[in-house]
């Protein structure tokens, strides 16, 4: 299929990434565009950034001869350090990185030894984005190499879904939280029923403190996290970070995810861009 055919047969996205582009060619034509460096592979146009940067009018060039902000952009779970860009420290994002700060920097856990623990388990690969999280029976006498082993959180809702709190973040900032529901049976893929926009304070700011901390040790100056609310105590687990998120998902290309989009580009002018800001330290 042609791709204008393609597009006419996709309205949302015609709409969404039309509204892009001419926001885009906008800032750039009237001069409030200006450039940023990116290092590393794939950053194209399903990238959260690749979006952020549009409505801001940023050019991404490959050389920006020091004269603009550097931002790193690479997919694999655990990559070498890029120094002085954004996401540059974002080094490791395993589920057993992610695991271990998270209970240091929360003060509880959400890993457990599957060899102890009596009760329902979730099975995860360590690889970010394999979406092959399994709930199993422990204790487990033989635990699978190359995976990690997790609580169950109950994220159900009062329908019978499940809800993940997919929270953006940009330097110091929460600035849009997607509530994704799906139906409890396939918890762990990323086939969502449906997708919402919801607000950051939906955590009370000692909450939000908190996953600025987190970002702060695992190094993550933009992207998303994963975040599950366990419904009987109340608490949130992080269970997964995103550098690269491909964001906004497929079913919220809508007015929605331009809000969105719009939050979280404002965020990125404040913390980077305006005034001489600097990385989160």
């Amino acid at each position: 299929m042609l791709p204008f055919l393609k597009a006419l047969a996709e309205p949302r996205k015609l709409l969404f990434y039309g509204s892009l582009y001419a926001i885009y060619g906008m800032r750039r034509v009237t001069g409030t565009g200006a450039v940023i460096e990116t290092r590393g592979p794939g950053h194209t146009r399903p990238n959260l950034t690749w979006k952020i940067f549009a409505y801001l009018g940023l050019k991404p060039v490959r050389d920006g001869k020091g004269a603009c902000p550097v931002y790193y952009h690479y997919d694999d779970t655990t990559v070498a350090a890029c120094e002085g860009a954004i996401n540059g420290r974002c080094v490791d994002i395993s589920k057993s990185t992610v695991g271990r700060v998270f209970a240091e920097v929360f003060g509880y856990a959400l890993d457990i030894d599957p060899r102890e623990h009596h009760g329902k388990i979730v099975r995860k690969s360590e690889i970010n984005a394999v979406h092959d999280g399994e709930v199993l029976e422990g204790p487990i006498t033989m635990p699978q190499p190359g995976s990690v082993y997790q609580r169950l959180i109950d994220n159900t809702t009062d329908d019978g879904m499940v809800l993940d709190l997919r929270t953006g973040i940009v330097g110091n900032e929460v600035p849009y939280v997607f509530l994704k529901y799906r139906p409890r049976d396939i918890r762990f893929s990323n086939d969502n029923a449906y997708v919402r926009l919801g607000q950051p304070d939906l955590f009370t700011p000692e909450e939000k403190a908190l996953i600025l901390r987190f970002c702060r040790a695992i190094g993550l100056d933009i992207g998303e996290l994963d975040i599950l609310r366990d419904r009987e105590s109340g608490k949130i687990y992080i269970v997964d970070v995103a550098k690269t998120p491909h964001s906004p998902s497929d079913n919220f290309i809508t007015l929605g995810g331009l809000k969105a989009i719009r939050a979280g580009a404002l965020a990125f002018r404040r913390q980077f861009l305006e005034g001489g800001a600097t990385l989160p330290a």
